[in-house]
């Protein structure tokens, strides 16, 4: 087909030639006429080949992964020639990716002005406004695609999983019904039912579904989906059959198989698990990693005698850190802490079970009575810096300060915080310390730099916020404190307590009691908390109720001096 330009050219010649004569002449541009023609022409071409020419560097660009050289090129296509369709259909998209998100919107919204019909541009918009959790600007979108195109199944889909996110689970339902109606066999529409009723705790319709879905395309990705939610409902007879299915499409799926195993093993079917792992131990590239689940598994099936076997078979064709400490705890159980010990010191510095090696070897020596032993291993390791922790420098405090040697394992901490100042352990560790050598200007100051590193170490801020109660100030900022403590650690008994101590310093005795009953549901056996509770009691004049938490604070001590100060409350009531 020739070109419009070469047709009308033609058409222009065959009336000159056909009406001939002066009529010809008359038809004649004047040399002021040809001139502009040759100008306006000319500017086109150029127009034309500078949107060429720039559309190619972007399209270069984008393929290289330049992105915001295309975005450039691409935008001096756009001023060689405005109306470039292709690019500005691009364009939204290139600056999503470069992260110009709000520029890629506003282009959006202005080409849908240009053009209020074009369905893919307002439904980019709306993933765009997904992206950027603006969900009641996307809804209001779909809406006006259904309102254009009423049977448009993105929009159908995409509206009603967003209703399921409000949990506007009737008008969600809906909408993939109506896409069921049209299409039974839609994918997304099953899929997305499954999960409303999965996330909505109706687990019999969300089992319907998932098996509609699976029926209609199975695939590895759903398979593991359907797997989490049985899971949920412990339905492991239907998890063991998928993950048999998994293991037929891809027997190489190691995942399958160890999912396969674990569900066996719920069931109480070691000897199937051990089955598995014998024909999977047969085509695995990593015959060693199926060896050492089998001896965990046999350890779990009490046959250490066998593990033994298959962990040392390991040993006779390589080394294995795993397998050495393996048999650590094997040798542990079976009291035989020379043979434990052997294996432990085997372990490669390098490895990453090496400070747990380390860990064992400690416990077992304490555990033998051969605490000098485990004091001099832990110093020679902490003084060497290709072997030194913080770990290491923890567990060395600790054995002085269960030798009640509170000064050498301050010594310890201080100098291990000369290397690891930034370690919130550590600090911790040290605030620990300070407080339990009674000195607690400086186990507060610890506590304090706890917070430096890790602001949600819910200990220090229980122990910060319990302390400030005690001397009965700050108490606003001991409230933050511990009530963020309680969000980190819902279910502490201790910072419960220390909620019902900085309500009784304010005078909220009521929150108080309640604050500190709940402690009791958790920790039962803490005489701190009898007495608290015995104290805000007896300042809501319940002498009784506070004469038996003091009894039972009493009951729970030790310490003569505190059971004397005790019982001179119970006297006093």
């Amino acid at each position: 087909m020739k070109h419009p330009r070469f047709l009308l050219a033609g058409l222009i010649l065959a009336t000159t030639l056909v009406t001939g004569g002066c009529t010809g002449a008359l038809l004649q541009p004047s040399a002021n006429a040809r001139q502009n023609t040759r100008e306006q022409t000319d500017i086109q071409l150029s127009q034309q080949a500078c949107a060429y020419a720039t559309f190619l560097q972007g399209i270069h660009a984008e393929r290289d992964h330049e992105l915001n050289e295309a975005l450039l090129a691409y935008k001096r296509t756009l001023a060689c020639d405005p109306e470039v369709q292709l690019v500005k259909n691009k364009l939204p998209a290139l600056l999503f990716n470069i992260g110009k998100k709000e520029e890629a919107i506003q282009r959006l919204i202005k080409t849908i002005a240009e053009n209020p019909n074009d369905i893919d541009s307002r439904l980019f918009l709306a993933r765009l406004y997904i992206h950027n959790n603006n969900h009641d600007q996307a809804i209001e979108i779909y809406r006006q695609v259904l309102h254009l195109d009423p049977e448009s199944e993105t929009a159908l889909l995409s509206l009603g999983y967003l209703y399921s996110q409000q949990k506007q689970l009737r008008e969600a339902i809906t909408l993939f019904q109506e896409v069921l109606s049209r299409t039974p066999d839609s994918y997304f529409a099953h899929l997305y039912l499954a999960r409303l009723h999965s996330q909505n705790d109706n687990p019999e319709q969300a089992a319907i579904w998932y098996e509609k879905t699976l029926k209609l395309n199975w695939s590895a990705e759903l398979a593991y989906e359907i797997i989490d939610f049985y899971e949920k409902t412990d339905n492991y007879t239907r998890i063991e059959k998928i993950y048999r299915e998994l293991n037929w499409d891809d027997p190489e799926d190691e995942r399958a198989v160890f999912g396969l195993i674990q569900t066996l093993l719920v069931r109480g079917g070691e000897e199937k698990a051990l089955a598995e792992l014998d024909k999977l131990r047969k085509t695995s590239p990593d015959p060693t990693s199926i060896d050492l689940l089998s001896s965990r598994l046999l350890i779990r099936s009490n046959k250490e005698g066998q593990a033994i076997q298959v962990l040392n078979h390991i040993l006779s064709r390589e080394e294995s850190d795993e397998a050495h400490y393996t048999l650590a705890i094997i040798y542990r159980s079976q009291q035989k802490p020379a043979e434990a010990l052997h294996h432990l010191q085997q372990i490669n510095p390098a490895d990453n079970k090496y400070e747990d090696g380390i860990y064992l070897q400690v416990a077992i020596l304490s555990e033998n009575k051969k605490r000098p032993e485990a004091l001099a291993l832990l110093k020679e390791l902490t003084m060497d810096s290709s072997t030194a922790s913080p770990g290491l420098f923890g567990l060395l405090a600790s054995l002085y300060i269960d030798q009640e040697q509170l000064e050498e394992a301050s010594k310890v901490l201080n100098l291990a915080l000369r290397h690891y100042s930034d370690n919130s352990i550590l600090h911790f560790s040290l605030g620990v310390l300070l407080n339990r050598m009674e000195l607690e200007d400086e186990a507060l100051a610890a506590m304090e730099q706890v917070l430096r590193y890790d602001p949600d170490h819910a200990e220090a801020l229980n122990y910060i916020g319990y302390t400030w109660a005690d001397r009965n100030i700050n108490l606003g900022q001991a409230l933050d404190y511990i009530l963020r403590a309680i969000e980190l650690q819902p279910n502490s008994g201790y910072i419960r307590d220390s909620l019902g101590w900085v309500y009784f310093r304010m005078g909220n005795l009521d929150q108080a009691r309640s604050e500190l009953e709940k402690a009791l549901l958790l920790t039962t056996d803490d005489h701190h908390i009898h007495e608290h509770l015995g104290d805000v009691l007896n300042e809501l004049h319940d002498t009784t109720g506070a004469a038996e938490s003091y009894r039972r604070s009493l009951e729970l001590l030790d310490d003569e001096d505190k059971k004397k100060r005790l019982q001179d409350k119970i006297d006093a009531l």
